[in-house]
């Protein structure tokens, strides 16, 4: 929670507080002046946060995450319509032709029935997915039944008696609704920890007013008694809370959720683009007036581009490439301005004179006009292919030499030249020193030496 959110809290709950205080000493006024006037305003208020609420329902089930909101969004349709036909049926409104308690009052139960046993189903959807449109067809012919047992059939059975009050049934029924209630209200504090600590607050606050408000429906023996003007002030109170729960936190929960992903995103992939093994830089194309790309600046760099380049990103962001480095050749430019342009990625493998440095890049482009490169340093591998390069030659020209020294060799019977591929004939030693490493040393056999020796003496003989 922010700073501003903290000071502001206690202001709201007070602007609240007295806004409440104001709208019940109003209908206060209401209720003994005109009875019926302020059960029809109290009925209004909570039928419009029924609808409220469906349609905030209806219209994000597709984006809620929590299909317990939904859910509860969706009955209270319901339990508005219902409470309509309640407000329009009471002693005194004059719309239907039966003009008694009896009817408005089992209407009001079978709104607190549907209700209740609703809030008693609805914390199973907080780890189950739901199909609106498999509800609603499921809840209108069971609510369309009961309505038809009430208008049509006249069966449903009676809850007030003129003169006499309040029905066993009636008593007895919202005994039951109060403990499914309790029942609803200890089914979500088990899956308390599948839901927001508001939401979770307000749907428990307001199970509680609604449990009040049902005994306080248990004890009045006139439509117009103050019992009953004290359950539908508690009934105001419990949909005003579940209005708070459903539409207030969701609307507003999304949007803090929103930027508390974003921040938690940010966050995320900053910690994985500081410790990324890869060099990554960001940057934007600059083009003449031809349109033709003839430098970048640079926007952002990750800690590896530091390491791999040697340049640091304080020297680097905000300026251009050829400012920080006026020896890039133009190839690198019109590479990267073609992504940056086109909007198509290029792989490759470069030599920066720049840098001295052989790199491995994959540049892609973020935005029109912008590009972001990916790289790896290359240059011992390079090297290492070079050389292995290298020597792979030298070992075929040693096997070409190693071929030529197999094949038929002229050579002359008396002065052992060799003749070559070209005709010519060259001594023995020029011929291998050409045509191989090897190198030659002079001496000379012991046959040779026996009879050089022999040829002296002979030739030192007096004749």
């Amino acid at each position: 929670m922010s700073r501003s959110e903290i000071n502001t809290t206690p202001a709201l709950i007070i602007s609240q507080a007295m806004i409440f205080l104001m709208v019940g000493l109003g209908l206060l006024v209401i209720s003994r002046q005109d009875y019926l006037l302020f059960h029809s305003l109290a009925e209004i208020f909570s039928i419009v946060i029924s609808l409220g609420i469906f349609m905030f329902a209806w219209n994000s089930r597709y984006f809620q995450k929590n299909h317990y909101l939904v859910f509860v969004g969706i009955i209270y349709l319901f339990v508005g319509g219902i409470d309509l036909l309640h407000m329009l049926s009471y002693k005194g409104m004059g719309v239907f032709t039966a003009n008694g308690s009896d009817r408005p009052t089992q209407l009001w139960l079978i709104a607190r029935y549907v209700e209740a046993l609703s809030l008693l189903t609805a914390p199973l959807f907080l780890t189950r997915k739901i199909w609106a449109g498999a509800v609603l067809g499921i809840y209108t012919p069971v609510v369309g039944g009961l309505l038809l047992s009430v208008f049509w059939w006249q069966n449903f059975p009676p809850c007030f008696v003129e003169g006499t009050g309040l029905t066993m049934f009636k008593k007895a029924s919202e005994m039951l609704i109060c403990a499914i209630l309790a029942g609803a209200a200890w089914h979500l504090y088990r899956k308390r920890a599948l839901v927001d600590t508001t939401v979770f607050a307000l749907f428990l606050a307001s199970i509680a007013v609604t449990i009040v408000s049902e005994l306080a429906f248990t004890l009045y023996s006139d439509v117009y008694g103050m019992f009953n003007i004290v359950g539908h002030f508690l009934k105001i109170v419990s949909f005003y809370l579940i209005y708070a729960a459903i539409i207030h936190m969701g609307l507003q929960k999304p949007y803090s959720s929103l930027f508390s992903d974003l921040a938690h995103s940010e966050k995320k992939y900053r910690s994985l683009f500081e410790a990324m093994l890869s060099g990554f830089a960001h940057h934007k194309i600059i083009c003449d007036k031809e349109g033709n790309p003839v430098d970048y600046r640079f926007l952002s760099v990750n800690p590896a581009f530091e390491s791999l380049t040697g340049l640091r990103a304080e020297k680097l962001i905000g300026k251009t490439v050829l400012e920080v480095m006026p020896e890039t050749e133009p190839h690198w430019i019109q590479r990267y301005g073609s992504v940056a342009l086109s909007g198509k990625p290029a792989h490759f493998e470069e030599f920066s004179g720049a840098l001295d440095k052989h790199y491995r890049i994959s540049a892609f482009s973020p935005a029109k006009g912008e590009f972001a490169c990916i790289f790896q340093d290359v240059t011992e591998q390079t090297k290492s292919a070079e050389e292995r390069e290298e020597l792979i030659e030298q070992l075929k020209e040693a096997l070409e030499r190693v071929k030529t020294l197999q094949d038929i060799i002229p050579i002359c019977s008396y002065c052992k030249q060799i003749r070559d591929d070209e005709g010519a004939w060259t001594r023995l030693e020029e011929y291998f020193l050409k045509y191989s490493d090897a190198r030659f040393s002079h001496g000379i056999c012991p046959d040779c030496y026996e009879k050089q020796v022999q040829q002296m003496d002979k030739d030192e003989k007096p004749s």
